[in-house]
């Protein structure tokens, strides 16, 4: 594996993924804070600052008493929208191409806002049709960190919002449908956050044989 500044890849991907941080890098460079006229702007975009505990774990239970168990579909939803529309906001700004590239741009810019640290697992096979699968952990992950924080555990996997965002910027990276799952999870007391992304159509098999590969 190549440990890069803010990703870890397999080495015939670190290519890409090097620019990629080169890029994210210097578009986070233009952050500005201007309190005095409620603004924190990267490059003339409007962003918003939250508390991880807020966005996370309160986030989820909130939701959770409004929406019952059509929580995760609520928030994973929500986050797919965001993930989409920032990948389409990052390519404009950066002209970044389709594919693999927009895709490398993702786990970075995702490092950048604070959600997770990427690593994109060896068995992974990010083409541009049916046939895409990506495996990866996320380490410190931003939901799952928000119920560590809380001293709260959790019998199913909490990062609703980290599977929906990744699913959305990488749908738009390769114009396919694809879904996200996280199988297993921090907050349920595992080691990593781990995660499988294929083909709405084919993420159940892709899950089911990741599971038994990693033993879960």
């Amino acid at each position: 594996m190549a440990n890069l500044k803010y990703v870890k890849v397999v080495p015939e991907m670190a290519p890409a993924f090097e620019k990629a941080e080169q890029v994210v890098e210097k578009y986070f460079g233009k952050l500005k804070l201007r309190a005095e006229t409620g603004q924190i702007s990267v490059d003339n975009d409007h962003y918003a600052l939250f508390s991880t505990e807020d966005f996370g774990y309160f986030l989820h239970e909130s939701f959770r008493d409004r929406f019952g168990s059509a929580v995760k579909m609520v928030l994973y939803e929500m986050a797919y929208i965001l993930g989409q529309k920032s990948a389409q906001r990052f390519a404009r700004a950066t002209n970044a191409a389709k594919g693999l590239e927009l895709l490398s741009y993702g786990p970075v810019y995702f490092a950048f806002i604070g959600m997770a640290n990427v690593e994109i697992l060896p068995i992974s096979k990010p083409s541009p049709d049916d046939e895409y699968m990506l495996a990866y952990h996320h380490h410190h992950s931003f939901e799952a960190d928000s119920y560590l924080a809380q001293k709260e555990s959790s019998s199913d996997p909490v990062c609703y919002m980290s599977s929906g965002f990744s699913a959305g910027w990488c749908s738009e990276a390769f114009d396919l449908d694809l879904k996200a799952e996280e199988l297993c999870c921090r907050a349920q007391g595992h080691d990593k956050c781990t995660f499988v992304m294929a083909p709405r159509k084919r993420i159940f098999k892709h899950s089911s044989k990741l599971k038994t590969e990693l033993g879960l």
